[in-house]
């Protein structure tokens, strides 16, 4: 007798079933998605492009997906970088050209640590956090590019900013895009540069530099 359970399936398939044509309607197969997910991380991979919380009809649905999707990218950052909460800015890093560019998402929360106290009726994202946004940004791009063996035992410092501009108050509750590019490098010493984006409009820019030294 033909199995038609979907638990049975392996979950490279039970995604590959997905249809990301047509919008979820069945209950029945978000459960799945979403236990399939949890299960496996890895096909994440497969659908992330294609599926966003929004996708979901039942609501709640949605908010798990985007919470798997949160807590993935997040333990792939931790995974590049020896910052740990709370001082892990970084929420994902996408769109990655080897040791060259990418894409680094800051999820500014009301709750974030940085913005309690600065200020209490106004709270605002520290505009020198955001030039440690940048600076992890480029070490997580770095350790991306750099065969693990020769990184593990590394650290990324800042050297120097140079050209630093604050162009717009970057408030909580907002998802700040990080653009970065490796300029050039010398031997250990990288330089960068970057912009930063909230909804295609433009928080601020920099150029800095950095160095990979050996851990103690």
């Amino acid at each position: 007798m033909k199995n038609d359970d979907p638990y049975q399936k392996s979950t490279i398939q039970l995604v590959q079933d997905y249809n990301l044509n047509t919008l979820p309607h069945d209950e029945e197969a978000e459960e799945t998605l979403l236990g399939s997910l949890l299960s496996d991380n890895s096909a994440l991979d497969l659908i992330e492009n294609g599926l966003s919380s929004l996708h979901f009809f039942v609501p709640i649905y949605g908010r798990i997906f985007q919470s798997i999707c949160e807590l993935v990218y997040k333990d792939q950052i931790a995974n590049l970088l020896p910052h740990r909460e709370p001082m892990l800015l970084i929420d994902e890093l996408k769109n990655i050209k080897k040791l060259h560019s990418a894409t680094a998402i800051v999820n500014v929360k009301k709750n974030s640590f940085y913005v309690q106290g600065h200020f209490p009726d106004q709270p605002v994202m520290p505009g020198v956090l955001i030039v440690e946004a940048f600076g992890q940004a480029a070490a997580a791009l770095t350790a991306h590019g750099i065969d693990k063996s020769t990184y593990e035992n590394k650290l990324v410092f800042l050297m120097s900013v140079e050209k630093a501009r604050f162009r717009n108050p970057v408030i909580p509750d907002c998802k700040l895009e990080l653009n970065i590019e490796a300029i050039r490098s010398h031997g250990r010493v990288w330089k960068y540069k970057g912009e930063a984006f909230v909804d295609s409009k433009k928080m601020a820019d920099a150029q800095w530099s950095a160095t990979i030294v050996d851990r103690k």
